[in-house]
């Protein structure tokens, strides 16, 4: 029996899964699958994807380049990452050689070419703030590109790579600049700042991002899921102040844009959703973003949760919540093929 290629443990795979070490190998594979009439679709580790059907008609590419280099540049250190390198042991290079600003992103699970496609973020920091560039394959030309932080157009939990260039692209590295310091910014988060000084080294920050991270979410290894399954919703003012007032505990924060980011967390929390079942799919009791898969492979359990969860969170505070994964079924493939034919 394969290995589910999602960590969320839907059964689920494609015509063919390729690993790649390096950019000529991909582009031989992305070649080969247009020649056969199958589109190329990008796969890091699985921890952000949930499959919708058995078997998607298209071939997936997985790096496995796990390179890893640093130059100075400037007042900064560069450093640049194979894609296949997983996230959180660029996060330790970092701090272990005291580079400042990946610290706060400790534990996050997935790859560093996933990394910029949703612009990866956590406690205040996300990746778009020390972004540099990163080199691209373009599945249309097969060329290689490199493409710069305004180029990729990072927003909350977003950029090219899953908006408006979805399935142009496959990542094959990343390069960010990086502060030698051995101390962070200040935390932003209170949960954080009760058991930080206000000035903190980096791996005292790194200690206990993961140390909250253990206690909060699930390990996928064990029980099945895909971190986070829901977006923290972005509203106006006017709309959170309204709820707040009825809700004296909902957590929010201000937006650069003027408006406000509402805890889908405490939303769902708060809807009376909390120990329902679909199937053997159910919230997470240590953290209400989870969805957690205790031996389902039904795909209709798990479109029924989120329609479910969503719904309610909708009919109770008027707002709607986003899914955060990306789901693999034919529409994805057809929107890949749209973007890499000839």
């Amino acid at each position: 029996m394969h290995k589910p290629l999602s960590s969320f443990g839907l059964p689920g795979t494609g015509e063919r899964v390729v690993r790649f070490k390096n950019i000529a190998e991909a582009i031989i594979a992305a070649h080969v699958a247009h020649e056969h009439g199958f589109p190329v679709i990008p796969l890091g580790t699985g921890t952000n994807c949930v499959f919708l059907e058995p078997k998607i008609s298209a071939i997936f590419l997985q790096s496995r380049d796990r390179s890893l280099s640093m130059k100075q540049s400037g007042s900064k250190i560069l450093v640049t990452a194979g894609a296949g390198l997983p996230w959180d042991d660029l996060v330790r290079f970092a701090v272990r050689h005291n580079l400042q600003g990946l610290e706060y992103l400790s534990g996050i699970p997935g790859t560093c070419g996933a990394a910029p496609v949703q612009n990866i973020a956590a406690y205040g920091a996300e990746l778009a703030e020390t972004f540099r560039r990163v080199e691209v394959l373009n599945l249309k030309t097969l060329r290689v590109q490199k493409l710069s932080r305004e180029a990729c157009h990072f927003g909350y939990r977003q950029s090219i790579f899953n908006t408006t260039e979805h399935g142009r692209f496959l990542i094959t590295s990343l390069t960010l600049a990086l502060a030698p310091n051995r101390t962070a910014s200040p935390p932003k988060y209170p949960e954080l700042a009760q058991q930080l000084a206000e000035y903190p080294t980096l791996t005292d920050v790194r200690r206990i991002v993961l140390n909250i991270r253990r206690k909060k979410l699930p390990d996928y290894h064990a029980t099945p899921n895909c971190g986070s399954f829901f977006k923290n919703p972005i509203v106006n003012k006017a709309i959170a102040a309204k709820i707040a007032k009825k809700y004296l505990t909902l957590p929010y924060w201000p937006e650069p844009n003027g408006k406000v980011k509402i805890s889908a967390a405490w939303l769902i929390g708060h809807a009376g959703v909390r120990g329902r079942h679909w199937g053997k799919i159910s919230i997470s009791p240590q953290h209400a973003l989870v969805l957690v898969n205790n031996g389902e492979s039904n795909y209709a359990h798990l479109q029924r949760a989120i329609q479910e969860i969503t719904s309610v969170v909708q009919k109770t505070f008027g707002i709607t919540i986003k899914t955060e994964p990306n789901f693999f079924d034919k529409n994805i493939t057809d929107t890949f093929w749209t973007r890499q034919k000839q």
